[in-house]
Parts: C-alpha cells; sequence; structure tokens
C-alpha cells in the first residue's frame, strides 16, 4: 500500500497523515521516510501502547501520545513537524475542531469496523477537502450492513475522483484478494 501511494502521489513534503488502524505504527516508519510533515495514528489504546514501544525504541522520529480531548483540541499541525502522534478511537471521533489531513489511510480496519463505528469515522473524514484517501479493505456482509471496499464513491458525503484503482492495472503484489485503491476526496475546484 505504501508502494502504491508513493507512486501515484509522488511527494509526501509537508503532508499531514492520518492512518486509521494504524497496528504497531510500520507504515508510519516507512511513510515518514519521505519528508512528511506529521504522521497522526489512530487506533485502540491497546494497540497504541505496542506502537508507542515500538516507534519509540526502534526509530528516529519523536512521539506524541495524545491522552485526551483537550491534547487534541490544542494540537496544531501546522505549527508542529516531524512527529508522529497516537491518539485513541474514543479522543478522535469527539474531536470539537477541524483537523485536516492531507492524506488518510486505512489497511483492512475498516472491514472489521460496525456500521456505527464506520459511519463516525466517515463523518470526521467528510469534513476534509482535497485530501488524497489510501484504502485497502476486503468485502464484508454482516446482518443488513454490507462493507465495501469502494464505497466512498456511493457515499453522498463525498465527492470523488480516482487516482489509482487496483482493477485497471497489473497489480504489484502476492495477495490480490484485498483491493486497494487511492481517491482524492471533495477536490478543489
Amino acid at each position: 500500500q505504501a508502494y502504491n501511494l508513493k507512486k501515484h502521489v509522488k511527494s509526501f513534503l509537508n503532508f499531514n497523515i492520518l492512518e486509521i488502524g494504524g497496528g504497531y505504527g510500520i507504515m508510519a516508519e516507512i511513510i515518514m521516510k519521505h519528508d512528511v510533515k506529521n504522521y497522526f495514528i489512530c487506533d485502540l489504546d491497546e494497540t497504541l501502547n505496542i506502537a508507542e514501544m515500538y516507534l519509540k525504541n526502534f526509530t528516529k522520529y519523536k512521539i506524541k501520545r495524545i491522552k485526551s480531548i483537550e491534547d487534541l483540541n490544542n494540537l496544531d499541525l501546522n505549527t508542529s513537524s516531524g512527529k508522529i502522534y497516537l491518539c485513541d478511537v474514543k479522543n478522535y471521533l469527539s474531536l470539537s475542531k477541524e483537523i485536516s489531513f492531507d492524506i488518510v489511510i486505512n489497511s483492512c480496519s475498516f472491514c472489521e469496523m460496525t456500521k456505527e463505528m464506520f459511519n463516525k469515522y466517515l463523518d470526521n473524514i467528510s469534513m476534509y477537502y482535497n485530501s488524497i484517501i489510501s484504502c485497502s479493505n476486503r468485502d464484508r456482509i454482516e446482518g443488513n450492513f454490507e462493507y465495501r471496499h469502494n464505497f466512498w464513491f456511493n457515499d453522498k458525503r463525498f465527492n470523488v475522483e480516482t487516482i489509482f484503482d487496483y482493477k485497471n492495472i497489473n497489480y504489484p503484489s502476492l495477495n490480490k484478494n484485498i483491493p486497494q485503491y487511492i481517491v482524492r476526496i471533495n477536490p478543489a475546484k
């Protein structure tokens, strides 16, 4: 996913990136090597404990844990640089001010969420303008909720422009069962 994102976006210079479901931080470690302004991981608190330990011990980046909604609401990504922020789901979804990200990444966690949780994330993301979304998720049906990997195209909260769709090229991956695409949401006019 990082390979295709770098291939199609070209430069991450001065970008603020949000990864939803960042795990222990390996994607952050890879992408921070490309002059990213700041990287923001949103995940479950237990997972962030592992990410914090890994990133502090095995990378050179400054790590800042967002411990409260006050910390998050006081955050100014325009004045900070070179940091990886770790924020739990509850604080991110309670955000009361607009923080905009240039890129949003999700690798296989949207399809694990309940419909309610998934829609809360989309409500937040729908406020971003001209942002690039890199998404890699399997389709899933649970009860009357159908999660489809290409949901962006059918959600009225988003105006979508396709940048990369794995179906239209020779996908450079051994795992062709997990679709990946890159889109721009709410592009500037």
